[in-house]
């Protein structure tokens, strides 16, 4: 700390220098010379170096004595006096700041020099001219004079004293601020510096009420003027200042008490002087109000009862300016600078300002403040600012004004609160839907005519019950998400103040049946608005009280009300009445609106009835399962969640047990939409259900699949129709793989090293247990002889002549009987039924293995179908079927030799997508059944080399068997779906050589090989076998 004999020391030399020129003769003197400004300058540094604010009043006596004799010459440079302002800035800083060193006299001499310093002028016209850092220089002087005053004994009368002589200087300063308030550019912390300023004087010098009524009207133009400025220009805490002083002067200046105001009946209209406006006079806002004391001859007082309807008028015009730009900034300091200026204009000045509480009233509803239930007597105005709210709510849907939808549903539960009205239950109820069928009838048309990207079964099926991040709540396309939410929650807060089944069921049946003509759109308007005052009105009975579990004399169940069974019935009909005009058409927008808000009402009346919704369930389950299977996803993430939440409360979170308790009904269901011809749909909803529930409801679904096989017979032309078919055989095969095969019977299929396979047994063993197996079968030899007796006379001796017994009797079938009964008889395979009983090795049940060779029988008739996505998916199907056929090792064998000559036509095609799919089927065929397609590979060899088109690619054909390595491309670039066909083709080939490379020529294997080479390694073809790497090295050496 500087003591203050060093600082008179430091300051001395200075203020010598200064002096010589402060106290020149006025016709020598130069006001703007560079020497006296770097006089100026430097004792404005030395003194803005000292910390202490405890200097003695003879240290600025010394240092203001040639400042005074500058103020004495006739003018100053800007410069010169904005150093001069700076350096009283740190004397009252320095030396006048702490109570009793700022005399009262010295105070009143130096406040009118200071205001005539910054501004000389009373307009202010060369001070906004000035720059931005003389601004800052002298709101701080002026902040600085103010609160040294403030800190004096006689800061209450400082104004007001020796006869209101400093008023005019007053008057000019606060037009100073104000004028540095709105000056432009804005500056920030000049902005705050002239407000701090303006609060210490208003709030410690100037607080008198009558005093500040005379420079009010300035200052509330010049605040509304910065508070209406766009937010990109006005930073908020300069906002949240000017809202604390513009509190402070409201407080002060229109307080209730201090003005001894009442309201009176009497018409004081009569006692306006004729000078005010027309309209002020007639202002329908405004009660009647009187001033006792205010209005006798000898008074002399400001605040009489004409200057109360102006000023106010004036108040209200600056409120609508201002307050809802800033309640929409959403800051938070600037909403409780409004929260409290509303509340304490209400609480302090509510008859004074009487025709703006509805203003100060509609701030706090916006805000969502909880000084609504402090208030006293508000109900009947916060009743009329709700009625208006609602009757304007369009303009709030048009405008997405959130806002204004969360402060009305907020007003409308404290209303409640504080005066229960049924009537504002109609009102409200009836108004948001109208204005929202007027809204969605205007903005819906562009909606109608899109239409939605219908997926397919496969992404249908792989997206079956897939965590969705889609946002459940909204559902209606033409409203923003955050709009939708808040009418959601408005409804909501509608349906909790209901706490009568009679008063819910009355408010939802008039809007259920108010117009039994209304369109479909109006017609699932009014059930959303419906369902949501329905979860509103449960919202606050969810859980039960403390006093309510003790009470064992009544434990009779919550009873559901019937407004739940008419949102049910009401969203059943609707879907019906969708269903039909949808029904055959490609779905648009408003039809999958309609679908989801059925299926929210369904999920949301589950979760309000609970346990008792189960009861009801039969009527909708097959609504919700239908959905998932739809090819809109929002329709599917909707009933995905529909069906969840009813298997969380009724099923503990099983969807599988939802299904599997309720599938009497859907099998019900599904058949007669079947029969009735209703196909679309079915397929899909059929493959929703296996692959939900698995192969155990698929042997519920045993009439229904029987169903499915009729309908391919009569609509075997339809191709998108068998496509579906197909797909819902796909998931049926998926499903018995996992239900019937794991990994180690999966790996049994072709891997029981024990049998030898070969057609020319006992040759073709191939490992030490077949020969131990051989051996061992010597020592039955009897018994098997005894049973061979038994058999019938030709019967055939090995597998070979067995199919090919098989297949002359299949041949000699004619088309009706195979129609009639397509699958193949087991029992008559066996030798009866007990022998079949006998033999019967696959895990698979007997009925589902019929259903596999009722599968592949259809396969080959609709291979001929010209539909490339169905010949395809019949192929997948095929491929997929193979593995569980080869389970049952006897009846494997007949299926192939019939679809056979199918597949292998497919391979022929031209179309490369067609082939790689018979490639890999033929590959499965070979690989199950071994040598009994040997002949047939051959020949099928033979026939790709004359017809293929995949052959063609690699310019290979039968007219030149004995080229050389020479002739070969390799490496040769393929276009991407003909490299995989020769992949797959290659791999078939492969395969076909392993099991029949005795029978092959090397001619023909090196034919095979030469097209292998062009799309696999030869290091891997090599690897196969070691006569396939004999063959690799002929070619390439």
């Amino acid at each position: 700390m500087v003591a203050d004999s060093e600082a008179f020391q430091e300051i001395r030399p200075l203020c010598v220098e200064l002096s010589k020129l402060a106290f020149q003769e006025r016709n020598i003197f130069d006001s703007e010379s560079s020497q006296l400004k770097d006089a100026l300058k430097s004792i404005e540094q030395k003194l803005s170096g000292f910390q202490t604010d405890s200097l003695s009043l003879n240290f600025a006596d010394y240092v203001f004595v040639p400042i005074g004799s500058l103020l004495k010459q006739e003018r100053l440079g800007t410069p010169q006096t904005e150093l001069v302002l700076q350096i009283i800035g740190h004397l009252l800083r320095l030396c006048w700041h702490h109570s009793g060193t700022l005399n009262q006299e010295l105070a009143t001499q130096l406040f009118p020099l200071l205001t005539y310093l910054i501004s000389p002028d009373k307009d202010n016209e060369k001070l906004k001219g000035m720059s931005v850092y003389y601004k800052l220089v002298s709101a701080q002087l002026l902040k600085q004079f103010f609160t040294s005053v403030s800190q004096q004994s006689y800061k209450q009368e400082f104004f007001t004293s020796g006869g209101a002589k400093l008023l005019p200087s007053l008057g000019h300063c606060i037009t100073i601020l104000l004028d540095l308030l709105g000056s432009v550019p804005y500056d920030i912390k000049l902005q705050l510096c002239t407000l701090e300023g303006l609060e210490i004087l208003y709030k410690k010098l100037a607080s008198n009420g009558e005093l500040l009524s005379f420079v009010l009207p300035g200052n509330i133009s010049a605040f509304a003027k910065i508070l209406s400025l766009p937010g990109l220009n006005i930073q908020y805490k300069v906002v949240s200042s000017t809202l604390h002083i513009f509190t402070l002067l409201l407080r002060t200046v229109y307080d209730d008490v201090d003005l001894n105001v009442s309201e009176s009946n009497k018409n004081v209209l009569q006692l306006l002087p004729e000078t005010l406006d027309d309209d002020l006079k007639l202002s329908n806002d405004l009660r009647l109000i009187k001033m006792d004391g205010y209005l006798s001859e000898s008074s002399k007082k400001h605040r009489d009862i004409a200057w109360l309807k102006a000023t106010s008028a004036q108040i209200k015009r600056a409120l609508n300016s201002f307050t809802e730009k800033n309640i929409k900034r959403q800051n938070a300091s600037i909403n409780m600078e409004l929260e409290k200026m509303a509340y304490i204009a209400l609480s302090n000045c509510s008859i004074s300002l009487s025709n703006c509480s509805d203003d100060f009233l509609n701030i706090l509803v916006s805000l969502k403040s909880s000084y609504l239930l402090q208030l006293p007597n508000i109900c009947g105005s916060l009743r009329e600012i709700i009625e208006s709210k609602f009757v304007k709510i369009g303009n709030a849907l048009h405008f997405d004004d959130t806002i204004d939808l969360d402060s009305l549903s907020f007003a409308f539960k404290i209303l409640w609160q504080m005066e229960p009205d049924k009537s504002m239950l109609s009102l409200a109820t009836t108004s948001i839907l109208d204005s929202l069928s007027t809204f969605s009838e205007q903005s819906i048309q562009k909606y109608e005519k899109s239409k939605v990207i219908e997926q397919t079964s496969n992404v249908i099926i792989k997206t079956v019950l897939q965590e969705s991040d889609a946002n459940q709540e909204f559902l209606l396309p033409y409203l923003p998400n955050d709009t939708e939410s808040s009418l959601s929650q408005l409804i909501k807060s509608i349906g909790s103040t209901i706490d009568n089944n009679e008063i819910l069921d009355e408010t939802i049946n008039s809007l259920l049946t108010g117009d039994l003509k209304s369109n479909i759109q109006q017609k699932l308007l009014s059930l959303w608005v419906s369902t949501r005052i329905l979860v509103g009105s449960k919202l606050l009975t969810v859980t039960s009280t403390d006093d309510e579990l003790l009470d064992f004399g009544n434990c009779e169940s919550e009873v559901v009300p019937d407004s739940c069974y008419s949102i049910l019935e009401y969203g059943n009909e609707l879907y019906q009445e969708i269903v039909f005009l949808t029904e055959g058409s490609q779905m648009s927008k408003n039809s999958e609106q309609a679908y989801a808000i059925v299926l929210d009402s369904i999920m949301q009346v589950s979760e309000v009835m609970n346990k008792e919704f189960e009861s009801e369930l039969i009527d909708y389950i097959y609504i919700i399962v239908d959905s998932l299977a739809s090819s809109s996803p929002i329709i599917r993430n909707r009933a995905q969640v529909c069906a969840m939440s009813i298997a969380k409360n009724l099923y503990s979170g099983s969807i599988q047990n939802l299904l599997m308790n309720n599938v009497d009904y859907l099998v019900e269901s599904i058949s007669n939409r079947l029969n009735s011809g209703m196909t679309e749909r079915a397929s899909k909803v059929l493959m929703v259900i296996c692959k939900l529930s698995g192969y155990e409801v698929i042997d519920k679904f045993k009439d229904v699949i029987e169903t499915v096989f009729r309908l391919l017979d009569y609509y075997h032309g339809y191709s998108e129709l068998c496509l579906q078919f197909f797909q819902f055989f796909e998931i049926i095969i998926i499903e018995m793989k996992k239900t019937f095969l794991n990994e180690s019977d999966n790996s049994k299929i072709h891997e029981d090293v024990s049998i030898n396979t070969c057609g020319f047994a006992p040759w073709g063993i191939q490992n030490w247990t077949q020969l131990v197996s051989l051996l061992d079968s010597h020592t039955m030899k009897d018994a098997k002889l005894a049973e061979t007796i038994e058999v019938e006379i030709g019967e055939p001796n090995n597998f070979q002549d067995y199919f090919d017994q098989k297949l002359k009797e299949i041949d000699s079938d004619d088309e009706e009987e195979i129609e009639e009964d397509s699958d193949f008889d087991m029992e008559s395979q066996f030798g009866g039924k007990e022998q079949m009983e006998n033999k019967w090795e696959s895990p698979i049940p007997k009925e589902s293995y019929r259903i596999l060779l009722k599968i592949i029988n259809y396969s080959d008739r609709l291979l001929m179908h010209p539909s490339k996505p169905l010949k395809v998916q019949i192929l997948k199907v095929v491929k997929m079927m193979l593995p569980l056929l080869a389970t049952q090792k006897d009846s494997l064998l007949p299926p192939i030799a019939q679809i056979w000559g199918s597949i292998a036509e497919c391979i022929m095609d031209s179309d490369f997508s067609i082939v790689k799919p018979a490639c890999e089927c033929v590959q499965m065929i070979i690989k199950h059944s071994k040598d009994f397609v040997t002949k047939r590979f051959v020949d099928m060899w033979q026939e790709l080399q004359k017809r293929s088109h995949i052959l063609k690619e690699v310019h290979l054909n039968n007219t030149n068997t004995s080229q050389t390595s020479v002739d070969l491309i390799f490496h040769q670039k393929f276009a991407p779906i003909t490299k995989d066909a020769l992949i797959s083709l290659s791999s078939m080939l492969l395969e076909g050589i392993a099991v029949s490379e005795l029978l092959l020529s090397e001619t023909v294997v090196k034919e095979m090989m030469y097209c292998c080479i062009q799309v696999l390694p030869t290091d891997t073809i090599a690897s196969k076998s070691i006569y396939l790497g004999d063959v690799i090295w002929d070619i390439m050496h």
